[in-house]
């Protein structure tokens, strides 16, 4: 994934273009992160919000961007698509960041982007996508068909490859993997590929019991030709499609599993151990978070004087805590009895703490408002005051999780206590 590289160039270049030129020289420059934190996506996205966050640490250190710093804005759509277009929305209108980094399917990034397109705000796109789709206020940041999933699928047919003569098409049933598969099918088509030698299966997002489609995958790779799955399949069914593989000793030698939606966070979650054939899968696979509710509470009552009160109330999941500690060459190798492949110089990231067991305290969070109309001849004038962070908590949000000494310090915490207040007039 080239992510890093493809936000460090940039971030710096774009939050220069389209900072709000409402703040004050002072004020920080704020930066949104729409992320699911929680939900069968969290697997994939919550790495992403990690990125953004070690490069807005990153640039603060080199003294922010026109003298001000950057600060992180960090919301949780929760997997959920219709909460990913009101929590872009807050983004924009609330906290009116300058810049968006978010989403990863293609069914999040299509439902923000007329809330970006309305209010004319700038989204970063992180991933790989379907292509055919273009707007002035998204940078699509990955690689499309063209520049992934057919380099691919053409270096399988090779020799090099393995000459694979049939193919499973086995993705998450949304608009990537359809799109993908059927520009791959069309491709493979042209190459002389027969239907029958190609094989299109879509799970629903979060699908977990894959037994009788691995046994369908082994028994159609069984029938003579060169066989490879095409897999884009997202977030956290990645786990249990991969756990499905080793259950049912699927030789990765005799029929290999190209994915083009997995990343760093969810190869560690998989167990690598498992995946390469071996008999014990890594313990971190068999991970079982706590149960942890998010509870949100809205209520509407008329007070005196005609005033309208509102009253909302969310109380959410503390962030999950870790501690990845980077260890030296030196210091692995009297355990692996060889240097680390990345030279003596290298190194590797552990996870001290199992992922999964530890997590923060909770963040709550009280707001008020207050609506009141008037009627002045054939006008109507309604009056509006909300207060957010009504106790002005500073929970915390998310936390350093890098071994050393600022280990556990916060990187962000609730926005302060704030006040807004609007007017509408109707003619």
């Amino acid at each position: 994934m080239k992510l890093p590289w493809t936000l460090r160039r940039l971030v710096p270049v774009l939050l220069v273009l389209h900072v709000a030129a409402a703040h004050g020289a002072e004020d920080p420059i704020k930066v949104g992160i729409l992320h699911s934190l929680s939900g069968t996506m969290a697997i994939s996205e919550s790495a992403l919000k990690d990125t953004v966050l070690m490069l807005v640490a990153d640039q603060n250190r080199k003294g922010g961007l026109l003298g001000r710093k950057l600060e992180p804005v960090i919301v949780d759509p929760a997997s959920e698509w219709e909460t990913f277009t009101d929590k872009a929305f807050e983004l924009l209108s609330k906290e009116k960041v300058a810049v968006v980094f978010g989403c990863w399917t293609s069914t999040s990034r299509k439902a923000v982007i007329p809330v970006f397109e309305r209010l004319n705000g700038l989204l970063f796109y992180p991933v790989q996508y379907e292509g055919e789709e273009s707007s002035r206020n998204v940078f699509y940041t990955g690689a499309a068909p063209s520049q992934q999933a057919i380099p691919a699928v053409r270096y399988l047919m090779s020799k090099d490859g393995g000459e694979v003569r049939r193919w499973i098409l086995l993705g998450t049933d949304y608009v990537y993997p359809r799109t993908t598969n059927r520009i791959l099918s069309a491709y493979l088509a042209g190459e002389g590929v027969a239907a029958e030698d190609i094989m299109t299966i879509y799970t629903p997002f979060g699908h977990s019991d894959w037994r009788e489609i691995v046994a369908r995958i082994k028994a159609f790779g069984s029938e003579g030709k060169r066989t490879a799955v095409i897999s884009t399949i997202n977030g956290d069914a990645n786990t249990h499609f991969y756990r499905e593989l080793t259950a049912q000793q699927v030789n990765a030698n005799a029929l290999p599993v190209l994915a083009l939606s997995v990343g760093e966070r969810e190869m560690r979650d998989m167990g690598v151990s498992g995946l390469a054939g071996q008999p014990n899968i890594d313990a971190s696979c068999d991970v079982r978070p706590p149960w942890q509710p998010q509870i949100k509470f809205l209520a509407s009552y008329p007070v005196p004087f005609g005033v309208q009160l509102g009253v909302g109330f969310q109380s959410l999941p503390g962030p999950q805590i870790t501690a990845s500690y980077s260890a030296t060459s030196a210091q692995i190798q009297p355990s692996l009895g060889r240097p680390l492949s990345s030279g003596a110089t290298g190194t590797a990231t552990l996870q001290i703490i199992p992922p999964g067991t530890l997590y923060g305290a909770r963040a709550q969070e009280l707001d008020l408002s207050f609506r009141k109309a008037f009627t002045t001849g054939r006008s109507r004038v309604i009056a509006t005051a909300d207060i957010f962070n009504v106790l002005n908590r500073s929970d915390v949000l998310t936390y350093n999780n890098t071994f050393g000494p600022q280990w556990q310090r916060p990187t962000s915490i609730l926005t302060a206590r704030w006040l807004k207040l609007g007017v509408q007039v109707d003619f």
